[in-house]
Order: C-alpha cells, then structure tokens, then sequence
C-alpha cells in the first residue's frame, strides 16, 4: 500500500483567482485560502490566527473556481498534500515554506463552497470534472 498524504481545508477565498496557462498549455488556477483558529489568548480575549493555503487547480475546476469563487467565499478542498520552498527575486532562498493542495479528479479531489453573504449558492462541485 502506498503512503497518502491528504488534507482537507475550510477556509475563505482571499484573492479572486485568475485563469493561467502552464507552458505545456493546461490551464490552471490558484487559490488562496485563509484558515482562521480561533484561541482564547492570554489576556483572556479572543484571538484569530490565520494561516493561507494555497490550492491549485486544473482544467475545468479551474474554470469553476475562477467563474464561481469571488473574494470572500467560504469554501472547502480536499487533496494531495505537498509543501515546497522557493526562491524571492533575488534568488534567496525562504525559510518558510508555502503549501498546496493540488487538485484533479484522477486524485479524488473534492472541491466546493457553501451559501454565503457573497455567492448566494450553496452547492458542492465535486462531480463533472474531466
């Protein structure tokens, strides 16, 4: 059996996403999604800490995410796991690392938003992908 590494998130749209072409021609998306944790902090309040997550989509849950996912949306994915380091302009490399989900329906990937103040809809799409 091989190993799985997955992780399912929920979280709000920051950014609208934007279609883009990889050099082989696939289109593709991301999405970056704020997962907010709530923690009663040491004064006693409240505190929200929010972490982004980036989630990259292809071919036609591109398009849906970039038709149907505005800023703000409540959304939800499920996927494969990965984390990479890069380089800023200057090719210094970070320390910090950024996360993907990376999503295609070969990778029984599920993707969708709830009703909300912004989109008014409240359907799931994880099915009709190609």
């Amino acid at each position: 059996m091989a190993d799985l590494m997955q992780m399912t998130i929920t979280g709000r749209v920051g950014k609208a996403p934007e279609m883009l072409t990889s050099k082989s021609g696939t289109g593709y998306t991301r999405v970056s999604v704020a997962v907010n944790e709530v923690k009663r902090g040491s004064g006693g309040g409240w505190d929200t800490i929010t972490t982004w997550v980036n989630v990259v989509l292809f071919g036609k849950a591109a398009e849906y995410a970039v038709a149907n996912f505005p800023s703000g949306c409540r959304v939800w994915a499920t996927g494969d796991f990965r984390v990479s380091v890069y380089k800023d302009k200057p090719q210094v490399d970070l320390t910090n690392a950024r996360v993907s989900l990376v999503l295609s329906k070969k990778e029984n990937a599920a993707l969708g938003h709830g009703a909300n103040e912004r989109t008014g809809g409240g359907d799931a799409m994880d099915d009709g992908w190609d």
